[in-house]
């Protein structure tokens, strides 16, 4: 397993700069929640960017999912068993 840690955010986090700082090229992101409001915010993190479509579409969100992967609810189970750990905030 190549893949170390899955961050999973649940609300938009502000100090990307912070994120970025603890983000290794082997990491990814999961957002799901009110982090689904503007997902290609995080697009620009060169780690792989999930989201949870019901939370995307939950919200209105569809037009900014530019750079990022939507996920349904079985694909975050598997996404989850890709990775050492799973960091949520």
């Amino acid at each position: 397993m190549n893949n170390n840690n899955l961050f999973i955010l649940h609300r938009p986090f502000a100090p990307q700069s912070l994120l970025a700082s603890k983000l290794s090229k082997n990491d990814a992101l999961l957002l799901r929640g009110d982090a689904c409001y503007n997902p290609a915010a995080f697009s620009s993190f060169e780690v792989p960017v999930y989201a949870l479509k019901t939370d995307v579409d939950a919200r209105g969100a569809q037009a900014y999912c530019t750079g990022v992967h939507l996920i349904d609810d079985l694909e975050w189970v598997t996404l989850t068993l890709q990775y050492q750990r799973c960091i949520s905030e």
